[in-house]
């Protein structure tokens, strides 16, 4: 799962501009896509059976166009990397193009949401709804919501974001 939610991210942050609303959701891409980026987050994953919230805090380097470091800091410390390499599956995870998802977008004041709601298949097996918040005056994607089914959901939201900057590249080992 860490693994799609993972793609998925990149995948939202490079593919904003098939939506109805073409123009804002291109500047939307423009202001996110850069040729490298970090962030700090904070992962609240919400679960009906679990008695409280997961929380989880991190750091997150992207390279495009394909090379991701997620590493979770607390409460237990991993590093997933994925550079672009095929797995020893020789099976790739097929990242979500325009026609897996429809999209609209909402404003208001000081917020601006992006909604996808999955149509294939086999996403929707994974999600009701994915939802950008975005900052209506930089355009930078503050979170991400991914709502689940049965009333689960996980909020990613981002802060201490940097973009085009050198990154090493041992990031990116295995």
């Amino acid at each position: 799962m860490k693994k799609i939610l993972t793609y998925l991210v990149s995948f939202l942050l490079s593919s904003l501009s098939w939506a109805q609303d073409a123009d804002l959701l291109v500047r939307i891409r423009e202001a996110n896509l850069k040729n490298t980026l970090e962030a700090s987050f904070v992962q609240v994953r919400h679960s009906p059976m679990l008695s409280e919230d997961l929380r989880s805090e991190g750091y997150v380097a992207l390279q495009s166009p394909d090379k991701v470091h997620w590493e979770v800091l607390k409460p237990i410390s991993r590093v997933s990397v994925f550079n672009g390499d095929i797995p020893q599956s020789g099976r790739r995870f097929r990242l979500p193009t325009e026609k897996d998802f429809t999209v609209s977008s909402l404003e208001g004041g000081q917020e601006l949401s992006v909604i996808l709601k999955p149509v294939r298949r086999d996403l929707q097996q994974l999600f009701s709804q994915i939802v950008l918040k975005v900052d209506p005056a930089t355009l930078a994607v503050r979170s991400v919501l991914l709502s689940g089914l049965d009333g689960d959901w996980t909020q990613i939201t981002f802060s201490h974001v940097k973009t085009d900057i050198p990154l090493a590249s041992s990031l990116f080992e295995k």
